[in-house]
């Protein structure tokens, strides 16, 4: 069994190893609302009883009328698998 958790542990070093992070254009913002407008085209969403969560670019947010307080970044890590 030490040689397959080997290989497992040689895997796993492998992927860490091919991790690249990179940050995605733009500013992005949290908003929650209980129906987001018409037109919103969110990076992700939650829906949850108390209303619908929302990523959105921070000047869409801004434009739809949400308060905007806190930027934040969009971060990819990239890896390839085998």
């Amino acid at each position: 069994m030490g040689g397959l958790l080997s290989a497992r542990e040689a895997e796993l070093t492998a992927l860490l190893e091919g991790m690249a992070p990179r940050r995605n254009p733009g500013s992005f913002v949290f908003v929650t609302s209980p129906r987001l407008p018409a037109g919103c085209t969110p990076v992700a969403t939650v829906e949850e009883r108390e209303g619908t969560s929302a990523v959105l670019a921070a000047d869409e947010a801004r434009c739809h009328g949400f308060e905007v307080a806190d930027e934040m970044a969009w971060l990819t890590l990239d890896l390839h698998s085998p």
